[in-house]
This record gives structure tokens, sequence and C-alpha cells, in this order.
């Protein structure tokens, strides 16, 4: 009879054949195997090399030589990798660390800048998608210890849209997997605990690691639609809210100031919502002759001197800064206006009017759901339009009455047409 080996062996066998069956799902850019978790080199002294050699690579590719190496492991090991500690801890200091150097950093390169313009530059270069880009640039997304498929596709789908882009200023609509984000701060936790928590030796290493930082001159033809929000609104002493909410896949981003609504941007990311809010806002707030003043002295401050404005000045600036790609406040000449919480007024009204202009049959709704006791009922409707053959339908909100729910639904349906029909 076959001998089938000791016992260590078979576990050593069984452990290679799970091991192996995680590393086939991570890739690098090339599709190759990455070395810290290759099929052939899962156990044993393999493994040990296939480590070392992992964390060599990670140290040339950061021009620093770890001290303790159980750190940098540590900081490349995902919470899914199984009898390992992951990086959480390190997440949690090094995010303290990247945003109180660089802090420093913009405090000393810019002695007469106003805080909110060093917010501005600091926002730019340590956002959770820049720093996810920075993983992508550096490749440090290669040599990370991970077992999450769902994951591990949305950070390969990420890299190969960011692999060659070299943008470092606002206004990205990709979805940074935060992940990414969490690899860079980790890495710098790990590098800051190494050199015995001596910041200015950290800085020294990790500021290479930033490059390409965006520095004032970079962020001179982009304001941030955000930070002029808010800075608007302090000049007028007025108070600035940004208020969310979620339906399905899409996000709703509301600004208010001082208690009045202003408003409303969408998409699928949240970071996006309050961007294209923030940018329907200052272009309302700018409306007034004071207003247009106020603006025009914040995006002057932008510049170091005159002669670095725009061509036409800080009106090509301003039109920059409030233009809009379509006027998203009607749908096929009928007004939509929204209310408070985000939904179009009278939505029933103004779908069944579309739907005239568009000759359809008219909306259809009904009650999805009711939840509740008898005497705090909630109701959640659909309304369903037929376009060609195809009939089309959608959700809104609970609601404490039927004839809201519908509302609400339209509202919905309304939002998506705009955006898809206009």
């Amino acid at each position: 009879m076959e001998d089938s080996g000791s016992e260590e062996d078979q576990i050593a066998n069984q452990t290679t054949e799970d091991i192996e069956t995680a590393a086939k799902r991570l890739k690098t850019s090339n599709g190759t195997h990455i070395p810290y978790v290759s099929a052939s080199t899962t156990c044993g002294c393999d493994a040990a090399a296939a480590a070392e050699n992992s964390l060599s690579a990670m140290e040339r590719i950061l021009g620093y030589n770890f001290r303790n190496k159980d750190l940098l492991q540590e900081a490349l090991t995902h919470s899914s990798w199984p009898y390992s500690r992951s990086y959480e801890r390190l997440e949690f200091v090094g995010d303290a660390i990247i945003c109180v150097t660089f802090s420093m950093f913009v405090y000393h390169t810019y002695p007469d800048l106003e805080p909110g313009q060093l917010s501005r530059i600091r926002a730019a270069n340590i956002s959770t998608e820049k720093l996810a880009r920075l993983a992508v640039r550096h490749g440090f997304h290669q040599y990370i210890r991970i077992n999450a498929p769902a994951v591990e596709a949305k950070i390969e789908e990420f890299a190969s849209k960011v692999r060659h882009d070299d943008a470092v200023t606002y206004g990205d609509r990709l979805k940074a997997p935060k992940l990414l984000a969490d690899l860079v701060e980790s890495i710098a936790a790990a590098i800051f605990v190494d050199c015995s928590c001596d910041l200015k030796e950290f800085w020294l290493i990790f500021r290479s690691i930033l490059e390409p930082i965006a520095m004032l001159e970079d962020l001179k033809q982009q304001p941030q639609p955000v930070s002029v929000l808010y800075e608007l609104c302090q000049k007028q002493r007025k108070q600035v809210e940004i208020k969310y909410r979620k339906n399905d896949s899409e996000n709703t981003a509301c600004v208010f100031v001082d208690g009045e609504f202003v408003a409303c941007g969408y998409s699928c990311q949240k970071d996006s919502a309050k961007i294209d809010a923030a940018k329907q806002a200052v272009s309302k707030l700018t409306e007034t002759a004071n207003g247009k003043e106020m603006m025009k002295g914040i995006i002057a401050s932008t510049y170091s001197s005159q002669k670095d404005l725009p061509r036409n000045g800080v009106k090509e600036a301003m039109n920059k800064m409030t233009e809009t790609v379509d006027d998203k406040s009607l749908l096929n000449g009928i007004p939509l206006v929204l209310n408070q919480v985000g939904e179009i007024e009278v939505a029933k009204q103004k779908l069944n009017q579309f739907c005239e202009k568009k000759q359809l049959a008219k909306p259809t709704y009904r009650v999805e759901k009711e939840s509740g006791p008898a005497h705090e009922r909630r109701f959640i409707c659909s309304v369903q339009i037929d376009i060609g053959s195809e009939p089309y339908a959608v959700s809104g909100k609970d609601k404490p009455r039927v004839k809201e729910a519908e509302n609400s639904a339209a509202s919905t349906m309304l939002q998506i047409l705009r955006r898809h029909l206009i």
C-alpha cells in the first residue's frame, strides 16, 4: 500500500491547497501571481522565502529598510487573511500621522496662507482617492495579503482605470476602494513606529511616497466647490449643513444654508454628490450682487498675484466654478423643484405632464409594502410607466400616507428620467 506520508506532511499539503486557492485570486497588474502568496511558495521554507522577497520588494519601493520587518508584514495584511494580525491598528495611527505631518508641511511652506486654503491643499493630497491612487501608482496593492474576492475585484477595477492617470486635483468621479487608502496609512504607521516615532525622519521618508504633491499652483485652475461654499458662507456669516440620503445605489446630497434648502446633487458616490450639490449651491448663492463680489474675492485669493489669473481674470474662474453641464431643473421644459428632503414637489403632477408630452400612457401606482402598527403605518409605493413596449418601474421612500409614498415614487422616476433622457 502506498505511503500517504506523515501527519505533518498531510497537514502541510492541506495548508498548501487552502492557501493556493486564495492565491489564485491575487494577481499583479500583468496577471502573474504575486510572490507573497504564490501557489509555489505557500508553506515551509518556500513560504518564508516568498514573504521575505515580497518584503524586500516593498522596501525597495519605499526606499526604506525596516528594522522590524514584522511591522511591514502587518501593514500588508488585510483582516480577511487568516491567522495573522491585520493592519487595522496601524491604519489607526497612520491616518493621524499623515494628517499631522502634511499639515505641518503646508503650514511651513505657505506662512501667509489662510487656514481655509491650507485645508484645501491638504484635502487634495491626503483624501481617500488620492491615497488610493498612490497605492496603485507605487504598486502597494500587488503585495497585500487578502482573501476577499469582491474587494479584490474592486481594487483591480480601480487600478485598471488609474494606473496611467496622473491626476492630482479634485473632482474625479471614480470610486476609490477605501482599502487602498487604508493600506497607505498602515504602511505610513509601520514606517513611523519603525523609526522610533520620529516625525522628522518619518516625513523625510514618506514625502516621496506622496509625490506628486498638489501644491497651491496646481489647484489654482480648479477651485474645490465644497471649500468655496464654506468660505462663501463664512464671509456672509451663515451656517452650512449638508444632508445625505441614499435611494438604492444613488446618493443625494442637499445643501442647507441657515436652515434654508439651497441645492441638491446626485451621484452613485457620496463624495461626488456632495461636490455636485456644492457647485449648484455656489451658483445660486452668487446670483446676488453681494454674493458675486464675495465669490470674486474667494477666487482671486487663490492666486498669488494678478498676473497668475486666467486670461479673462476672475470672471473666467467664476464661470468655471459655477458652470453646469445641463439644466437639471428642467425635464422636457417641465420645471422640477426640490423640497427640503431632496424630493420633487408635486411629482405625480409633473410625471403626468411628462407622460402627456411624450404621448405615453398614464403612470400606474401600487403599494409595494406596508409596515408598522395600525396607528403608525408606513407605506412604500412604486410607479410604472411604459416607454415603447418596455415597462419601467421604480419605488420611492417609505411614507406615513399612501399619497406621499406615491409622490416619492414619482419623484424618483422623474429624477431618473431627468438624468437619462435630457
